[in-house]
C-alpha cells in the first residue's frame, strides 16, 4: 500500500507540472496573437521643429528627436541634439539648406563648428560663383529665385545682322542680389543674378559679356534636357532673317585672279577668270 501511495504522489506531481507547463506555452502564444507582428526597428533622428531658412543659427529650440525607421535613416543624420550644437556657446553653426519641419538636419545642410554660412559654402565640387547684371525683361520679371535652373541666351550683332544663341544649359541660380533664399510671395526684380559654372563656362561668360547682351530663360522643374536637333535646336543660332523669312543674301566668291604687269612707269592690270 506505501508503495502505491508513492506512485500516486509522483504520478499526481507529475500531471501537475505538466499542465502548468502547457498553461504557460498556451497563456504565451496567447498574448503573442493579440500583440501582433512586431514593427520595424527604429533609430533615432534629430529633425527641424520649425521651418529653417539658409543663414539661421541653428538653435535647440529648433530641434526635434524623433523615431525614424532604421532601414531608413537617410546617410548624413544626427542621433541626439548634442551632436549638433555646441553646449558652451562658442561654436555655432548655421542652416546651408532651407528645411521644413520633420525634416531629418543633414551634414550636408549645415556648416561645422564656428563656419559660417558664406557662398562658398554652397557651391559644389568644382564651380564657381559668376554674377551677372539683370533687369525685368532679363531677369523673368522678378520671378527668377535661388535654386531656379536657366538657360543663358546671348544676343549679338553679326556685321548687318542681330543673332542670338543658347550658350548655356541648365545653371543653377544660387542667388539674386544678395539673397540665397527662395520668397516667392513677394517676387521682385533683382540687379544680378548669381549662378554656378564651372571654370570653362566661367569664361564664356565672361567673353559673351563683351561682345552682346545675356538674357535668362526659367526652365521647368523637371526639364532636364539640352541642346536639341532639327529646327528647335536650342544651339543653333537665330538670326533677323530667320524671325522675319527673309533669305540671307549669297555671298558672292570671286574666284578671278588679278595680274599685274608693270611697262616701265605704266602698270596693266589683266584679270583672269
Amino acid at each position: 500500500m506505501r508503495l502505491i501511495g508513492i506512485l500516486v504522489l509522483i504520478l499526481g506531481v507529475a500531471l501537475a507540472g505538466g499542465a502548468l507547463y502547457y498553461s504557460k506555452q498556451y497563456f504565451a502564444a496567447f498574448e503573442a496573437r493579440n500583440q501582433g507582428p512586431q514593427g520595424p526597428a527604429m533609430a533615432k533622428v534629430v529633425v527641424a521643429k520649425i521651418p529653417l531658412s539658409y543663414g539661421q543659427e541653428l538653435e535647440p529650440s529648433a530641434l526635434n528627436v524623433i523615431d525614424w525607421p532604421k532601414a531608413s535613416v537617410p546617410a548624413g543624420t544626427f542621433d541626439a541634439v548634442e551632436a549638433l550644437v555646441d553646449s558652451s556657446g562658442q561654436q555655432k553653426r548655421f542652416v546651408l539648406r532651407a528645411m521644413e519641419p520633420g525634416e531629418p538636419i543633414l551634414q550636408a545642410k549645415i556648416t561645422g563648428f564656428g563656419q559660417e554660412a558664406g557662398m562658398a559654402m554652397r557651391l559644389a565640387d568644382g564651380k564657381r560663383a559668376y554674377s551677372l547684371p539683370i533687369d525685368a525683361v532679363s531677369g523673368v520679371a522678378g520671378f527668377l529665385a535661388p535654386g531656379d535652373r536657366v538657360d543663358i541666351i546671348l544676343t549679338e550683332s553679326r556685321g548687318e545682322q542681330l543673332a542670338s544663341r543658347v550658350i548655356l544649359q541648365d545653371i543653377l541660380v544660387i542667388a539674386v542680389d544678395q539673397s540665397q533664399t527662395k520668397d516667392r510671395a513677394s517676387p521682385r526684380v533683382g540687379r544680378t543674378a548669381t549662378v554656378e559654372v564651372d571654370s570653362r563656362q566661367a569664361q564664356i561668360l565672361a567673353l559673351a559679356q563683351q561682345v552682346g547682351r545675356l538674357s535668362l530663360t526659367l526652365r521647368g522643374l523637371n526639364e532636364s534636357e539640352t541642346a536639341g536637333t532639327g529646327e528647335g535646336d536650342a544651339s543653333k543660332p537665330v538670326s533677323l532673317d530667320d524671325l522675319i523669312g527673309r533669305a540671307e543674301k549669297p555671298k558672292v566668291v570671286d574666284t578671278g585672279t588679278d595680274i599685274r604687269v608693270r611697262k616701265g612707269t605704266a602698270v596693266e592690270t589683266t584679270r583672269i577668270e
